[in-house]
């Protein structure tokens, strides 16, 4: 439930707006690539690239929009404006940055990507070797994609060379980085420290945050992909000397406490079946279940699985999820075999996935909707349909109405399809409106009729406004003045477009997720 005031804390217990610092980090992304080819023989500018950003499946609107929206404060689609320092708190809202070239800035689903990089580099395996393949080339394919911080889970179908996704993507935040937080709770129960708060609070706070940082998302994680790979069968994590000195006592006391942990010479051993266990087991059963839940979920399951990303993809993750998969399958009444591929280089499938799908987006041609959407609306009272608990009386209408209707554009699990818009028709709510502000409302539910229960209570969540310019230099009744508004499901990011019947001209529409 982010917006534009959502705040994080640094080391420092300095609070930022989080949208600042996602787009500080595009900057730096970006300069470190401009740098790159701006002292080649043809020099190129941030202008001359379409940018594309990746994102999870399972994120919805505002996530989205917030990383639009960094991107825009980043400078990555001018060559003048760009972020230069934090904003101070305060109770007033962050600006909407200016929207300029926003057709130079796509969103890319992750699953989808890596469904492209899988799909093709697959391909040109088969190609290669068929008398070698395993598999014919699929049509139906399941794509888990397993990074650093999500599980992304979305089964696609090919028709007449075209991509349909199947379901509603599924997924779950036991990313890889969860098995570095798993790590985190070990060192803390051992050392007899929850939350580490004596070791922080031992000095500068600064520091000792960043000590822990360096255990925990440098020193480990290096010892943690090493024994994903299967190069090590045990993990050795050597501890910053200004922890060893305040922790020294209780290391010596923690390992003799557990098994399976010993600790020598300012390094800390925990051998294969603590690993397993503690460390990794948990991230494997958290993505084991997301997918089998996804199977059950899927009509026609495919019997061909995708594991992608850099964590979904590493050589222990694949031994431990793949004979899950295939059990699972099995016994849900399936005579067919089951395969659980991993494709070349799956850490770079979804980067690699993306920039395939920006040179031909059109390559998905329908999205199941992740949620049901619509708007509030008010129309005239009808007791054979209408809740009285609804009903008010409007002067400029001159009759009673029904409130809070729940206008719904698309139901939770419907098929957006690539060539396929919805559009409704309002007029202003009050003769003196020359701007409409029109909230957009979604919910997992289905069958919901109303915004509000009868005690008037919102029990749909906002996500978003739309923000119309309707003027009325003519005086016109409030019937004539009616607004088309269409809006665009299929792609990666809601899109809304207006016309106005006054002027028959398409009117400035903003879909804003962040200031509602």
């Amino acid at each position: 439930n982010v917006d534009r005031q959502t705040l994080v804390e640094s080391f420092s217990g300095e609070k930022f707006y989080l949208i600042e610092v996602i787009a500080f980090i595009l900057q730096y992304l970006k300069d470190l690539l401009i740098d790159h080819h701006c002292r080649g023989a043809t020099p190129l500018k941030t202008t001359d690239f379409d940018w594309v950003i990746t994102v999870p499946a399972i994120w919805d609107a505002r996530g989205k929009r917030m990383m639009r929206e960094a991107a825009y404060m980043a400078g990555l689609l001018t060559e003048s404006k760009r972020i230069s320092e934090f904003t101070p708190i305060s109770s007033s809202p962050l600006p909407v940055p200016d929207e300029v070239n926003p057709d130079k800035l796509s969103l890319a689903l992750e699953p989808e990507a890596a469904a492209l990089y899988s799909q093709e580099t697959v391909a040109e395996q088969i190609k290669g070797q068929p008398s070698a393949a395993a598999i014919s080339h699929p049509t139906e394919y399941l794509v888990i994609d397993a990074g650093g911080g999500t599980i992304d889970i979305t089964a696609h179908v090919e028709v007449d060379g075209a991509i349909v996704v199947q379901n509603v993507p599924i997924g779950n935040a036991w990313g890889g980085t969860q098995v570095n937080e798993e790590f985190s709770k070990l060192l803390q129960k051992i050392v007899n420290d929850p939350g580490f708060e004596k070791f922080i609070a031992s000095g500068e706070y600064t520091k000792n945050q960043a000590t822990l940082n360096k255990i925990v998302y440098n020193e480990f994680e290096k010892q943690k992909v090493l024994f994903g790979q299967g190069k090590m069968e045990e993990i050795a994590v050597e501890l910053p000397i200004n922890s060893v000195k305040f922790y020294e006592e209780a290391l010596a006391e923690g390992v003799k406490k557990m098994s399976g942990v010993e600790y020598e010479d300012d390094t800390l051993y925990i051998n294969k079946s603590v690993t397993e266990s503690k460390l990794f087991g948990p991230v494997i059963q958290g993505i084991i279940d997301c997918t089998l839940s996804a199977i059950d979920k899927i009509d026609n399951c495919p019997n061909t699985f995708y594991l992608a990303g850099a964590f979904g993809g590493c050589k222990y993750v694949h031994e431990k999820v793949s004979p899950a998969i295939k059990r699972y399958y099995q016994s849900k009444g399936h005579t067919d075999t089951c395969s659980v591929l991993v494709p070349p280089t799956p850490h770079l499938a979804v980067a690699t996935g993306a920039v395939m799908w920006r040179k031909n987006p059109e390559k998905f041609k329908a999205r199941r909707v992740d949620a049901t959407y619509g708007i509030g609306s008010a129309t005239t009272f009808d007791p054979k349909k209408h809740d009285e608990a609804h009903k008010y009386y409007s002067e400029d209408h001159k009759k009673d109405r029904c409130n809070h209707i729940f206008r719904i554009f698309l139901e939770k699990g419907e098929l957006a399809k690539a060539d396929e818009v919805v559009t409704t028709t309002l007029t202003p709510s009050r003769e003196d409106k020359t701007i409409m502000y029109i909230r957009i409302y979604s919910t997992p539910q289905l069958g919901i009729q109303y915004i509000k229960d009868e005690n008037k209570k919102l029990i749909v969540t906002i996500i978003g406004e739309l923000v119309l310019d309707v003027p009325n230099p003519d005086n016109l009744p409030l019937r004539q003045r009616k607004v088309d508004i269409t809006m665009d499901f299929s792609g990666t990011e809601i899109q809304a477009k207006a016309r106005y019947h006054v002027t028959g001209k398409e009117v400035k529409t903003v879909c804003d997720f962040l200031s509602t």
